[in-house]
């Protein structure tokens, strides 16, 4: 092939895995920025947040907008990073050009997103954003739930590990102003689990005969 994309695999566990969310006016003028860190992501290794907490610490804010500034980027995103041990440097992963689950987080943390790109689309100046709340934890009980019970059925699942460790922080979804969203993700997400696991099953079996 004329083109080839080359990829590494950063050592490291879920706590290295860092995201620079941010928002960039059709001015080119960044208007808000977050930074956070994955705790454990499901599935391990490579997968979606499922504790994070907000911490402006990592240094990839500058690297960041350099690079958006570059390639002339405006709107919602994040760009992701995982921090390697071996060179104190963090690794570009990947950028999301869209909204994100824990944007909520975000909110929490003193940058609402939702907010500043509201008044930002009717014109209305605004301050750039750019300081944040740190050590707002933030969960999602729906993955937790799904994690453990994925454990269960495998038989891997250690209850002193989890005690120990427990889920802490605001929920992703769930609040009580709007708790809709936060009673219908539960019944759509166990539907998807076990809707995958008899596929998975249905195939397995077809291989057989």
């Amino acid at each position: 092939p004329k083109l080839a994309i080359i990829q590494e695999f950063i050592p490291g566990e879920d706590n290295q895995i860092f995201a620079y969310r941010f928002y960039i006016s059709e001015e080119k003028k960044l208007l808000a920025k977050f930074i956070t860190q994955k705790l454990i992501q499901t599935p391990r290794t490579f997968g979606v947040m499922r504790r994070g907490i907000s911490n402006s610490n990592a240094g990839i804010s500058d690297q960041s907008l350099r690079w958006l500034s570059e390639i002339g980027y405006t709107g919602l995103g994040q760009v992701e990073y995982k921090f390697d041990k071996r060179d104190g440097k963090y690794k570009w992963i990947e950028i999301n050009a869209r909204s994100w689950l824990s944007i909520f987080l975000a909110t929490l943390s003193g940058v609402n997103f939702p907010a500043i790109m509201y008044y930002s689309s009717i014109g209305k100046e605004l301050d750039p954003v750019t300081e944040q709340i740190d050590g707002i934890q933030w969960v999602s009980h729906v993955e937790e739930f799904l994690t453990v019970t994925g454990e269960i059925l495998k038989r891997k699942f250690n209850l002193r590990d989890w005690l120990k460790n427990r889920p802490k922080g605001k929920d992703v979804i769930f609040g009580w102003k709007d708790p809709l969203p936060g009673l219908i993700a539960p019944i759509f997400a166990i539907h998807q689990f076990f809707g995958k696991r008899r596929k998975s099953r249905g195939r397995f079996q077809k291989r057989l005969t």
